[in-house]
């Protein structure tokens, strides 16, 4: 299946590699682009939804997501 994919940007790539890793530990793939793959300080998660993912699926990685951000 086919997904949207949602971007949260970092100025720092080990805050993005950071998070990623925290959301990988609670089961979550989410990965961190980084250079050079993008520009400096545009380091990033990529995350990407698809039907196939379930509102409960969606509500756990929102709020993993904000405690990794809050963290990074």
């Amino acid at each position: 299946t086919f997904g949207i994919p949602f971007l949260t940007f970092f100025r720092e790539a080990d805050a993005a590699v950071r998070a990623s890793r925290q959301l990988l530990d609670q089961g979550l793939f989410v990965a961190a682009i980084r250079p050079p793959t993008v520009p400096a300080g545009t380091s990033r998660l990529r995350i990407t939804l698809s039907a196939a993912h379930r509102d409960s699926d969606v509500d756990a990685l929102v709020a993993a997501l904000a405690d990794a951000l809050a963290v990074s």
